[in-house]
């Protein structure tokens, strides 16, 4: 526990280039925080002691440069295969592919996942690692440009286009992670909870319904669509970029929502002895 909170003395002066902005995650962890059962709080301050869940938002992309957690810095985008499933963390590794071998999100959300599960036999700073690896891993999941996709190529994966007036290309996957969301709306942290935590019972049900593979697997195929949003080369006027901002942006606030919920969720299941289960894949 010492190690977490040392790590974390770099929080507010570094920002992450591999995920969601740092205050898009600490936005969506706002909105985790707001649907916590009392019972997941409790379990979860009594490895988070004297510190909130928002604390940790970005641990995750500072202690990848700690020899402990290096591994880490693979856990920020996920690899598909060409059928659309979640690519098996054997063939990811050996994929002569940079990008997909790369790809170990879900390698990372599956052992977070399981040393919650077994936390009788994992010690306390595991745990409490594990808690935050989740919380991050999840929101990135949640970010259209993390997932790879085996059978897109490169150029379409990461086209470069110009804003007004630009000298310098921009990347779309930087966009994403960044001005997607605060072009439009420069909130605060917990700005994000009071306008976006706002969803009826029914449709939050309907949002985490099945399993977090399943969820995963429909983040894949709805996120394919962000790329046809944009053609590489592509240079916008003033008023060309405002208009395609305007259509942008309600696709990142349904992210970040979905992100919020799911997470919740999956840790009211692995905290919550009343929750139901959500980590087996559902039958179909």
């Amino acid at each position: 526990m010492k190690r977490l909170l040392i790590l974390l003395a770099v929080l507010c002066a570094v920002q992450s280039v591999k995920a969601w902005h740092q205050n898009i995650h600490a936005g969506i962890t706002t909105i985790v925080d707001a649907n916590l059962t009392p019972e997941t709080k409790a379990a979860i301050a009594d490895y988070l002691p004297n510190k909130s869940l928002l604390f940790y938002a970005n641990w995750h992309s500072f202690v990848e440069k700690d020899t402990p957690y290096k591994e880490a810095a693979k856990w920020h985008h996920i690899a598909i295969d060409k059928k659309g499933g979640i690519m098996p963390i054997k063939k990811v590794v050996k994929s002569k592919n940079e990008l997909l071998s790369a790809s170990l999100a879900y390698d990372g959300l599956s052992r977070a996942i399981a040393t919650i599960q077994n936390r009788a036999q994992s010690t306390k700073e595991e745990v409490a690692a594990a808690i935050c690896f989740l919380v991050h891993i999840m929101a990135d999941m949640h970010c259209p440009t993390h997932y790879v996709y085996a059978d897109m190529p490169v150029e379409e994966r990461l086209p470069e286009f110009y804003l007004p007036k630009a000298k310098k290309s921009e990347n779309y996957q930087k966009f994403w992670e960044y001005e997607a969301l605060t072009n439009t709306f420069n909130w605060r942290a917990g700005e994000y909870c009071h306008q976006l935590n706002r969803k009826t019972q029914e449709e939050v049900g309907k949002l985490t319904a099945g399993s977090v593979e399943e969820w995963l697997m429909r983040n894949a195929e709805e996120y394919r669509s962000v790329y046809r949003l944009v053609s590489s080369g592509v240079r916008f006027d003033k008023s060309a970029y405002r208009l395609w901002n305007n259509h942008i942006y309600p696709i990142a606030v349904e992210c970040v929502t979905a992100a919020g919920y799911r997470t919740a969720h999956l840790l009211n299941v692995l905290f919550d002895s009343d929750a139901e289960p959500i980590w087996k894949t559902s039958k179909k």
